[in-house]
């Protein structure tokens, strides 16, 4: 996030933090003008994603060849991979969107020092929770699909115990990655243990969709 800071210093170049009016006119202006052809969304990740493990899984457990097992176990892990990208997406900041808005208030027609602290701290400890959440949901999949394909899909010796190893690693990482917070999403979010993907979206959906993951 560190390139970030030298992109703020851009737009905010004047002593006590004041916009210059020719960088927010064009900040404003490119916002306003710009109209995307093709608007990508975390979901087409996730859905993918989906795909690719639903095909995975049928594959797999359906087969008798080892080989064959084998190549579906990747597809399964591709998927898998892929619906963490997604949550990932989802969660992760919008640097345009949050300074476009900074910018963009009438109300203040410049920006203090510690407006602009709090909109780095925002972005940081987004970013820091989006990783968080897509390795812990990627970790714990893959240490439950690993356990399957071990137990349930019949496999050869080694390539169970492979799975087996597999899914421990996995496991210790979804027990490592789950409950620990770096210091901006702890100070910018709180301490307390949260896992829930649809926690700390849009503020117009956050209740609706904070479920008891958060304790």
């Amino acid at each position: 996030m560190k390139y970030f800071l030298g992109l703020f210093l851009l737009f905010f170049s004047h002593s006590g933090m004041a916009t210059s009016s020719s960088d927010s006119d064009f900040l404003l202006k490119q916002n306003k003008d710009q109209k995307e052809d093709y608007t990508f969304t975390p979901m087409e990740n996730a859905i993918s994603g989906f795909a690719a493990f639903s095909i995975g899984n049928i594959g797999y457990f359906s087969s008798k060849s080892s080989t064959l097992k084998m190549v579906y176990t990747g597809i399964q892990t591709i998927g898998i991979i892929n619906i963490g990208k997604g949550i990932y997406q989802s969660q992760s900041p919008s640097l345009k969107k949050g300074f476009y808005q900074l910018v963009n208030n009438k109300q203040s027609p410049t920006i203090s020092k510690e407006e602009l602290a709090k909109e780095l701290i925002r972005i940081n400890a987004q970013e820091e929770r989006a990783k968080r959440l897509a390795l812990f949901y990627s970790s714990t999949f893959l240490t439950a699909q690993y356990t399957l394909n071990a137990t349930l899909g019949s496999p050869p010796g080694r390539l169970k115990n492979a799975y087996f190893f597999l899914a421990g690693v996995n496991a210790l990482i979804a027990l490592y990655s789950g409950p620990f917070k770096r210091d901006y999403e702890k100070h910018y979010y709180g301490d307390s243990f949260d896992i829930n993907p649809f926690a700390y979206q849009d503020k117009g959906i956050t209740s609706g969709l904070a479920l008891s993951y958060n304790f």
